[in-house]
């Protein structure tokens, strides 16, 4: 018995066929881009090479681990010579020797420390709080005394001798050894010893472990190496597990192209969304297991994902009316950015309360749900969906003849076409620039801007809001300018998405912080960068006028073959755009990715143009005759034109008179 639907979606069942469809690609995307939020919240899962910037001080080479929000109380504690309790110290996860006050500790000539008895901490120099009294050193050469700072220990049974300057006793120094040999002169003083056992040991260790590395930097020769050989294993390791989706689409997008053709949609997006489920629930137990089994993990995101772009083509070109191509495109297109939105944004707070495994499992329960819904509502054409009527199916199959112009081989003609080329390099262009925030975006803002945590979640949304913004307000505009040929329009728009685009990555890499501090972060740079990257990704929206529209027009019934094509772009935007970020990025400094934002803004003016002299508004010579209800062709296929029960013809209006005598003109008696 055919079913009816409910009576507000009568008639456009394949607007909810549209709207499950895009849900079940965010929801494959949202999977695939969940991790790249959730390595940030882990000192384990965050790869060294975005995790600490090299800093030298006082004879020493330390590192300045990056800020976590849980942090940062306890560091302007220290940095301001203000004593912190143990627990305070072991709750956090504070490195040894990596605070601004270590790096800031370096005093006058022979300066000694006062502090306050059974106050268990750090000793901290403080101008206003203590009063030292100073020897000169027998050389005539000084040398500054540093003062290590190191995890608080137990109070030990020796009191330490303190006051404030109205009850301090004169007391008297001897002169501490260079930094350069502490692991060799005793540090001593005459009245009471400052550093404790545990701090000797500690500044032992680091002094030797800098020996150690210097003995096996010249046992392996002497000439030097550039930091990117230095570590190229190491970085071989951890971009793999940025590189792994983008490999997983370009491996499995012709598999599954051709599977999809050969079965259909409804099976294969089945399987994809069970597999995504499975993968993104169990990925949070396989972190113990290094790197390269996240990244085979990553991978088959990659893989399940692969189908994307090839659903998306024969989807709107089986569902879609023939006015509604470009919307079913665009729609479907769209969520990809709402996936990082809807994703991060729900993901953020319970990764502050450290939920991670939470997070994941809320993600494969809602692929899940998808995939139910998906099994009951979704058919792989109208004619077989028990809701779609006969009129419904009029309006979607009207005008759609399939003829034999290419046939079986489409692939030849889309190879030889230079509009078809140029459409896959104006995507390329796109989708590196969307795969590099995609993949890169919550680093950059959470480790090189060190923004604060609790904001994290909005700052990362903002760039994704305005380009959906603009990318659902682009078709309004488009019907603003019919007064130029569609070849012109489609150009014109093309290009100020991507030049503009270009324009602000520019200034992004031209914004330098404090003229006094080149090489430091200052407050008004991290402000001017994220209020610029809100506007990154707005001139990109206007695309869907650009290249997309020239899909839809170039290709008419093929468009769903150039469209699954775009697959290839977008994995190897996915695989180069990691690939290019580890290579000129040596150190996680904000210098080195003003390189990689000038890359971004290259590689979208290079596209730019390849389509601004390529690009077509007018439908390819071997895709004219298609979806021509003139086409005098024999069909390709044959459409099933009425479904199963369903009431599809046309209704002709007569008059009695008019009835019987046609009626009799064939030899019909009424009588």
């Amino acid at each position: 018995m055919k079913g009816t639907c409910c009576c507000c979606f009568t008639n456009s069942v394949r607007h909810l066929v549209l709207l499950l469809s895009f849900f079940t690609l965010v929801s494959l995307f949202a999977n695939l881009l969940l991790f790249d939020l959730v390595v940030i919240y882990s000192d384990d899962l965050l790869p060294d090479h975005f995790k600490a910037l090299p800093i030298e001080g006082s004879g020493l080479k330390l590192k300045l681990r990056l800020k976590r929000a849980s942090n940062s109380s306890l560091e302007e504690n220290l940095s301001n010579g203000v004593p912190v309790a143990q627990d305070d110290l072991e709750s956090h996860s504070l490195p040894d020797f990596a605070t601004m006050a270590l790096i800031q500790s370096v005093t006058d000539d022979n300066q000694l420390i006062k502090v306050k008895e059974n106050v268990i901490g750090h000793p901290i120099a403080s101008d206003e709080a203590f009063t030292t009294t100073t020897t000169s050193r027998p050389t005539a050469k000084t040398s500054p005394r540093v003062v290590i700072l190191t995890r608080a220990t137990k109070q030990s049974e020796q009191k330490i001798e303190f006051g404030f300057p109205s009850t301090l006793s004169s007391t008297t120094t001897t002169t501490i050894p260079s930094p350069m040999n502490f692991s060799e002169d005793k540090v001593s003083l005459s009245t009471k010893n400052v550093l404790s056992e545990n701090q000797d040991k500690d500044v032992k260790e680091i002094a030797g472990k800098d020996k150690e590395d210097a003995g096996k930097t010249a046992d392996s020769g002497a000439q030097t190496m550039s930091p990117i050989q230095n570590n190229f294993l190491r970085d071989l390791e951890q971009c793999s597990i940025f590189v792994a989706p983008g490999l997983g689409i370009l491996f499995g997008h012709f598999p599954m192209s051709y599977t999809i053709h050969q079965i259909g949609a409804y099976r294969v997006m089945a399987i994809a969304l069970a597999v995504s489920a499975i993968t993104t629930a169990v990925m949070p137990f396989f972190y113990q297991h290094g790197f390269y089994a996240i990244a085979i993990l990553r991978f088959i995101h990659g893989l399940t994902f692969s189908i994307a772009f090839t659903f998306i083509g024969t989807n709107a070109a089986k569902w879609g009316a023939l006015k509604e191509q470009l919307t079913f495109i665009t729609f479907s297109v769209s969520a990809l950015p709402m996936a990082a939105l809807i994703s991060w944004m729900s993901s953020n707070y319970l990764l502050q309360l450290e939920h991670t495994v939470l997070v994941f499992v809320l993600h494969a329960i809602a692929t899940l749900i998808l995939l139910i819904i998906w099994l009951i509502f979704y058919r792989n054409t109208p004619q077989k969906h028990r809701w779609v009527n006969g009129l419904e199916l009029n309006k979607i199959v009207s005008g759609k003849v399939n003829n034999r112009v290419i046939e079986n081989k489409p692939t030849v003609s889309l190879i030889g076409s230079v509009s078809a080329w140029s459409i896959w390099m104006a995507s390329f262009g796109y989708f590196f620039t969307l795969s590099a925030l995609f993949l890169f975006l919550p680093l950059y803002i959470s480790a090189v801007l060190q923004t604060k945590i609790d904001s994290l979640g909005t700052l990362i949304a903002l760039p994704f809001i305005t380009m959906l913004l603009m990318h659902y307000f682009a078709p309004l505009v488009n019907k603003c300018f019919n007064f130029c040929s569609l070849t012109v329009k489609i150009r014109v728009f093309n290009t100020i998405a991507f030049v503009g685009a270009a324009a602000v990555f520019i200034v992004l890499a031209a914004l330098f912080p404090n003229k006094d501090t080149p090489e430091l972060l200052d407050d008004k740079f991290v402000e001017h960068s994220l209020w610029i990257f809100i506007f990154t990704l707005l001139p990109l929206g206007l695309a869907v006028n650009g290249f997309y529209q020239s899909a839809v027009v170039v290709g008419r019934y093929y468009t769903q073959f150039i469209v699954s094509q775009m697959q290839v772009p977008l994995g190897l935007a996915m695989t180069l755009a990691p690939v290019i970020l580890f290579f000129v990025t040596p150190e996680n400094h904000f210098k080195y990715w003003k390189i990689f934002f000038v890359i971004i803004a290259a590689v979208l003016i290079l596209t730019a143009v390849i389509f601004a002299v390529l690009g077509q508004g007018t439908p390819a010579s071997w895709a004219e005759r298609s979806w021509d209800p003139q086409a005098a062709h024999k069909m390709l296929d044959n459409l099933e034109i009425v479904g199963r029960g369903a009431e599809c013809g046309i209704i002709e209006m007569k008059t009695i008179e008019e009835y019987v005598n046609g009626s009799n003109s064939h030899g019909v008696s009424l009588t």
